[in-house]
Order: C-alpha cells, then sequence, then structure tokens
C-alpha cells in the first residue's frame, strides 16, 4: 500500500529535519576521529546507493536495474557537499524526500515488486531485492540506523 509507505517516507523527513535544526554550528563536528559527523550521516543517506535513493527506486520500478552494487560504509562526501550551508543541507534533504515521495506515490504494485539483484559489496553478499524492500530497508534499519547516529551526536553535544 503506497498510502502507508509514504506516510513513513513523510516521517522520516519530518525526523531529519528535526534532528537538523539548530546544528549548523556542528555539522562537522565528531566526536572521536573514527566516527562521522552529521553532514557525513546526511549526504550518506541522501547518496547511497550510488546517485540516491529515489533515482535507484524510479529505475528499479521501471525495470531498468538488473543488478545493483551497494557500496556500505562511504559518506560519499566531496569537497561542494563539506562547503554547503545547513540550509543548503536542508534544501537537499527535501529534494530528496520529495523525490522520493513523486517516485513511491506514482509507483505500481508490479513495480514495487520487480527483482532485481542487489550486490553488496562491503559484505560480499548478494541478494534478490524489489524497489519495496529496498524502501522498507531505508526506512526501518538502514536510513533509521542512521537517524539514530544524528541523535547520538546530537545529545553529545547538548542539544535536545
Amino acid at each position: 500500500d503506497n498510502a502507508a509507505w509514504l506516510k513513513k517516507v513523510q516521517d522520516a523527513h519530518a525526523e531529519l529535519s528535526d534532528l537538523l535544526e539548530g546544528a549548523a554550528y556542528c555539522l562537522d563536528w565528531k566526536a572521536s576521529p573514527g566516527e562521522w559527523s552529521i553532514r557525513e550521516i546526511v549526504y550518506h543517506i541522501l547518496t547511497t546507493p550510488r546517485g540516491g535513493l529515489p533515482a535507484t527506486l524510479d529505475k528499479a520500478v521501471r525495470g531498468e536495474i538488473k543488478e545493483l552494487t551497494i557500496i556500505g560504509g562511504e559518506t560519499n562526501l566531496t569537497p561542494e557537499l563539506q562547503r554547503k550551508s545547513l540550509a543548503e543541507v536542508k534544501g537537499d534533504v527535501d529534494a530528496f524526500f520529495a523525490e522520493l515521495t513523486r517516485v513511491v506515490s506514482s509507483a505500481s504494485a508490479e513495480g514495487m515488486a520487480r527483482e532485481f539483484l542487489a550486490h553488496l559489496a562491503s559484505r560480499n553478499v548478494d541478494e534478490v531485492r524489489t524497489p519495496q524492500k529496498q524502501l522498507e530497508r531505508f526506512l526501518t534499519s538502514h536510513g533509521a540506523e542512521h537517524l539514530k547516529q544524528i541523535a547520538k551526536v546530537r545529545e553529545a553535544l547538548g542539544l535536545q
């Protein structure tokens, strides 16, 4: 049911937007050298898999993806993204969720069930996925885990 997925997309958008409030001064702060900053987490969310989830789902729904390589553990942060202000980061978040909403709302049940092979490079695993499964994974595990990660950074900084 696309309506249920759209609600979850809206909720994830609202949560990420809330987590970015008041974070202008600490977008690049890291608790330790091995940790990711808020900016790195955000752009990992927006650009994984390569090209971003909305573009990937759009192609998968239309049957244009037969195989997808997903490389985990990368921030995908470029010098251009590094220079963006909080307002620009928020704009990128809004654009990501607007496009994700468009793709999910226009997808047919058949398109959301279309299978492709996902190569999970960092785990050396191949598995059959569908656009629905990819969306579900984003909303309930992968993306949700990164939202918790941002909340922990905020907590470490005393932002509530």
